[in-house]
């Protein structure tokens, strides 16, 4: 018997969603910050900085340059009594422009120096949070997206009219006894609605003329299964089954590969949630398609192979996985 999923509220699930989506934007608009951020500090070291300390360099050492001149004249020319002139000041000021020289020199050498190594830090800091950085801007998208896929099956579940006749379950089990909570009789209740005709069933459906039914949206996710999954082509004259035989695009529906039961039968069974689920009829795939454009889409899922299940609700794929034998 299937386990119960036992989901108290789907709300919960939705505000699930949109706090794992307030977390992603969170984090992306913090690393983002902190990216613009060294980004800025790396073009004020390389520029600015580097800029600035290179023009400090020419003006310190020509001033440097006047200093060691103006010295060197006081030591040369000699007062009006025609002793030696004092030359303190002039020692003082070179000095300072010595100090200062030095000093131009090493800032310009830390900026190339501290440049350099930011760049280094900066790559080993994109190393450590790119993992954080691929979660937040793929997989917290995909669990969301997994959650919206788990809450369109869930409120399937819910919305499905269950009869006693349909889930086999009589009044008095309906009750609760022979289940363990809500989710597990919703389960039952469905595999019974979509159990699919039997062999003598499919060979004797009597044959439509009809079938509305659009092709569904297929996900990138979804196109990924079909590409990795070997092909099983189909004649688009051999016929689908449809259970009941009226299909005018319900909302929801299943779609069932089983095994051919004769030769003219492609294996596809279509399979809606309707009480008259076992009133079945048949038609050529073809009638699937309005053109050859619509075809090509179709049979991106009917080459799906034996044993695959296709569930559709609201004109979009929620559901492709090989069903389990």
């Amino acid at each position: 018997m299937p386990q119960g999923a036992n989901v108290q509220s789907l709300e919960l699930l939705r505000e699930l969603q949109g706090v794992l989506w307030k977390f992603r934007e969170a984090c992306v608009g913090s690393l983002d910050d902190v990216e613009s951020e060294l980004r800025r500090t790396v073009i004020w070291l390389e520029t600015e900085q580097d800029s600035y300390w290179k023009s400090q360099l020419r003006i310190r050492h020509e001033a440097l340059e006047r200093a060691k001149e103006a010295l060197r004249s006081k030591k040369i020319f000699k007062d009006a009594s025609g002793r030696p002139q004092s030359v303190v000041e002039e020692q003082k000021a070179l000095k300072i422009a010595m100090q200062r020289m030095a000093e131009a020199e090493e800032k310009f050498a830390n900026v190339r120096k501290w440049a350099r190594a930011l760049q280094k830090e900066i790559e080993l800091y994109k190393g450590s949070v790119g993992r954080l950085s691929h979660s937040v801007e793929s997989l917290v998208p995909a669990a969301v997206h997994q959650l919206d896929r788990m809450m369109v099956s869930l409120e399937a579940y819910v919305n499905l009219d269950v009869s006693p006749a349909d889930a086999n379950i009589s009044a008095s089990d309906s009750a609760g006894s022979n289940f363990a909570n809500r989710g597990e009789l919703l389960t039952t209740a469905i595999s019974a609605s979509l159990d699919p005709p039997g062999v003598e069933e499919r060979r004797n459906a009597r044959h439509i003329s009809s079938i509305q039914l659009a092709c569904p949206t297929i996900s990138a996710e979804f196109l990924d299964v079909v590409s990795s999954t070997d092909s099983t082509p189909v004649d688009i004259r051999h016929t689908i089954i449809c259970c009941p035989d009226v299909v005018e695009n319900p909302p929801m529906y299943t779609l069932l590969r089983l095994a051919a039961a004769d030769t003219d039968d492609s294996g596809w069974v279509l399979l809606q949630n309707h009480p008259d689920h076992r009133s079945c009829g048949k038609a050529p795939l073809d009638l699937l398609a309005a053109n050859a454009a619509e075809m090509e889409k179709w049979e991106l899922i009917l080459r799906l192979p034996v044993g695959f299940r296709v569930r559709v609700k609201d004109g979009a794929v929620v559901h492709m996985a090989k069903e389990p034998t």
